[in-house]
């Protein structure tokens, strides 16, 4: 009888087990890390589930780690808030007495300060335009829809002629103004919390910016965006997380983006993974910042499947069920190793088997022979448990033992799978 089990457990186990913390300073006694999380929508998860948002994926992968045994998160970020609405928040007296026991502090803020004054610009310069003003009381994501609507309906005229508008002397110091509330809310905020929470670790991410480079106003805003930054890096008593970085030098397909300019799963991921890697100066075993032309390692590619097959049957398979612990470890995967959880996995079901001499080699680059073996693997246990099938089928995948064998697997390759 075909087995038919739920995925929920293994999501949370597989996809985040890592080795210690090396950065944080832990409560002794209680081995408990709390986790304050502020700022906007980024930090509040808009457009995405509260599981799906990096504030969340981001305590989940510290959950994993062995050095305590449980985190606690308090989120008090709200969507629309800018630094000055930030500044209110953290001086709250029912916030304080929380903020003051916090290990570590994540601050996602910035992109209100100048897209508020954006917004406002453009709804000024309505009666000039075929755009009409931008309707009062509306909400952020009704706001940022119609911020977007409006640029949409735009002919190449009107665009031209707003861009130009925007670089006038008066339009510019309007719109500086958020920036200089930067400069002085940011210093005060980090100020702050370090009064309230002194033994905190404070990190603070750099603004992205969500226009494409085709955009007639992406100068205009990676302008704001840089100024921003370079306060942000400047700041003494926190530590910089560079999402501006990483989001310029993504390489895969997948965007980041949701139409607007909130992060998409695949964004929050990237934005957690970022996070994860600047407190615990450790990478994440999640694969996402991979090019799609990355060649990879054994131990990668092992972990990169296991995530698509997770996500391919989610709901319907349970990998976390199956007696990983039953299985011989491999030598030369100790548990410390952050994608020992997936490797085991792996192998319990029947995915990999090892050189026959107890090792994995994992940082060894995966060949495309051995790759088809691995999906041979991959294909039997979809069989076994009655689970749909890949979108590669089994003799397209027998391909890559027989087309340069012993060339390197790369992203592509993996995604191409399911």
């Amino acid at each position: 009888m075909r087995n038919k089990l739920s995925l929920a457990a293994f999501i949370l186990a597989a996809c985040f087990i890592v080795s210690s913390i090396g950065k944080i300073q832990v409560n002794a006694e209680s081995k408990n890390l709390n986790y304050i999380a502020l700022g906007d929508s980024i930090a509040a998860y808009y457009g995405v589930e509260k599981s799906e948002g990096y504030v969340s994926l981001l305590a989940n992968m510290l959950k994993s780690e062995e050095e305590y045994k449980s985190v606690t998160l308090n989120n008090f970020a709200h969507s629309g808030d800018d630094t000055k609405d930030l500044l209110k928040i953290i001086n709250k007296r029912t916030a304080k007495p929380v903020i003051a026991k916090a290990d570590i502090i994540t601050i996602s803020i910035g992109g209100n300060n100048f897209l508020k004054t954006l917004t406002g610009v453009f709804d000024g310069l309505g009666a000039n335009t075929s755009a009409q003003a931008i309707p009062e009381g509306l909400s952020e994501s009704e706001l940022e829809k119609y911020f977007f609507e409006i640029i949409n309906s735009l002919s190449e005229r009107e665009l031209a002629a707003i861009s130009e508008v925007l670089k006038m002397p008066q339009v510019q110091a309007k719109i500086s103004q958020g920036i200089a509330d930067f400069a002085v809310d940011l210093p005060k905020i980090i100020e702050t919390l370090q009064k309230t929470a002194p033994n905190a670790r404070i990190y603070v991410m750099t603004v992205y910016n969500p226009l494409p480079e085709t955009s007639p106003f992406f100068s205009i805003v990676e302008d704001l965006v840089n100024r921003e930054n370079e306060l942000i890096k400047a700041a003494s008593g926190c530590s910089v997380v560079d999402v501006y970085s990483v989001f310029n030098s993504y390489e895969s397909e997948k965007p980041l983006l949701s139409v607007g300019v909130h992060p998409n799963l695949n964004g929050h991921r990237v934005i957690a993974n970022t996070h994860y890697e600047a407190v615990t100066g450790k990478k994440s075993a999640d694969e996402v910042l991979l090019g799609a032309d990355a060649v990879l390692t054994r131990g990668e590619t092992i972990s990169l499947l296991m995530d698509h097959l997770v996500e391919k049957h989610n709901g319907t398979l349970n990998l976390g069920s199956i007696p990983a612990q039953n299985v011989a470890p491999f030598a030369d995967v100790a548990e410390s190793n952050s994608r020992f959880s997936k490797i085991m996995s792996a192998k319990a079901i029947g995915i990999i088997g090892g050189d026959g001499s107890y090792l994995f080699n994992p940082d060894e680059i995966m060949i495309r022979a051995d790759f088809a073996v691995v999906l041979d693997g991959v294909y039997k246990f979809i069989d076994e448990y009655g689970l749909e099938q890949a979108a590669l089928n089994a003799e397209a995948a027998a391909d890559y033992s027989k087309t340069d064998p012993l060339g390197g697997v790369k992203r592509a390759d993996v995604e191409n799978v399911f």
